[in-house]
């Protein structure tokens, strides 16, 4: 339990930030970027959520490691979450470009 506490933490900050964003973007926009904001942000969500299961999931078994005294083997799961994330990120980048003109015509 006292591993989910900092994640619970974090998702109920990162809620908040987006509650604040579409407040702004409806005030300041209109209720097209509003509707644009709400189409994106589940896809948003769930990018974080993966990322964060890679941190969360990556950082218990570096702790592990370096307890111990596996000081490579805790510098390659390192490496290989940074790199998973980096790829993770790249391939939703990708993705949103080539879908660009699509979403465009809705």
């Amino acid at each position: 339990m006292k591993y989910t506490i900092p994640n619970i933490i974090s998702i109920v900050f990162i809620s908040i930030y987006f509650l604040v964003d579409e407040i702004f973007v409806g005030q300041i926009f209109g209720v097209k970027a509003l509707g644009a904001v709400g189409l994106v942000m589940p896809f948003v969500m769930i990018g974080f959520s993966i990322i964060d299961v890679v941190a969360m999931g990556s950082s218990v078994q570096i702790s592990l490691h370096l307890g111990a005294k596996k000081r490579k083997v805790a510098s390659g799961i390192f490496s290989f979450s940074l790199i998973l994330s980096f790829l993770w990120r790249a391939f939703v980048w990708y993705l949103g470009f080539y879908l660009q003109g699509k979403f465009v015509m809705l």
